[in-house]
């Protein structure tokens, strides 16, 4: 692995490049600077590993971080984080962070981060774009939150929360999704916007590579109750090559364990099960 020159990385905290050397899925470079920190443990099944974490367990107020991915063709990486992103109170600016991610030919990425957790008073602003080179290309992408520190009576209680991620396939746009939680507009609990759920939780999957689990996915999301008072709430939607799901639950553990059943198959992909040493 070489660690790459800051002068090369100068735009990023994190430059990540995984490719194929010798048929093995291989980070080539590897190079990040505060407030965060790029971990890579050594892989068991054909995807490599990188691991966010942050020398301060999350973001304050100023924090700007973006990250760079390329995969290159034939190679395989999972990206997920050590624990869940902590977002601390706004000082009256907001804090960022950016994902922009390439995928070649026949590559593959896995996005399977730990949940969002803004504490109250915090502002976050997060864009993520993925550019898959041809339809050979396959992403599978999660992101979620959560209330905020419910244990300690924090419920939907931050200022401002904003995501917007793009994913083109051969230069065009298939799938845009933007969120806007912000105080100002009302209660962020109202029963008209977050309600009685602490966690929400969009996963999409799409290329060749995840064709097996996409039928899955949406049996998974039939089987689950639906009604007022359910106790989850699972939608599916079909995209080209791929699948959008959405889902509302109580608290993370049970979004987590549903999440688990939809992407079960994902160890025959990968090789091994990238949650397996976590959960």
């Amino acid at each position: 692995m070489t660690i790459a020159e800051p002068s090369l990385s100068a735009a990023y905290c994190g430059d990540v490049v995984c490719e194929s050397v010798r048929g093995i899925s291989t980070l080539t470079t590897l190079y990040s600077r505060s407030p965060l920190k790029l971990m890579s443990p050594d892989h068991i099944g054909r995807a490599a590993r990188v691991v966010m974490s942050s020398f301060g367990g999350g973001l304050v107020a100023g924090d700007d971080v973006p990250v760079r991915v390329k995969v290159g063709a034939d190679a395989a990486c999972v990206l997920t984080t050590q624990s869940a992103s902590k977002i601390y109170r706004s000082d009256g600016r907001h804090c960022s962070q950016s994902l922009t991610a390439d995928i070649d030919d026949n590559g593959v990425l896995v996005v399977l981060p730990d949940p969002l957790c803004c504490y109250a008073g915090a502002s976050y602003r997060q864009r993520q774009h993925f550019d898959l080179a041809s339809p050979s290309s396959s992403l599978l992408w999660l992101d979620w939150l959560t209330s905020g520190r419910w244990a300690r009576e924090e419920r939907w209680e931050f200022e401002s929360l904003s995501t917007r991620t793009d994913i083109h396939v051969d230069g065009r746009l298939r799938f845009r999704e933007s969120l806007l939680l912000d105080d100002r507009d009302g209660a962020v609990d109202g029963p008209l916007r977050m309600g009685r759920f602490d966690c929400y939780a969009v996963l999409v999957m799409i290329g060749p590579a995840f064709a097996p689990l996409i039928d899955i996915c949406e049996q998974t999301a039939r089987a689950v109750p639906s009604g007022v008072r359910a106790q989850m709430l699972a939608s599916t939607t079909r995209i080209e090559d791929g699948v959008v799901m959405r889902v509302l639950g109580p608290r993370v553990q049970v979004v987590q364990e549903f999440l688990r059943r939809v992407i079960s198959r994902l160890a025959d992909v990968l090789g091994e099960d990238p949650w397996a040493r976590k959960w």
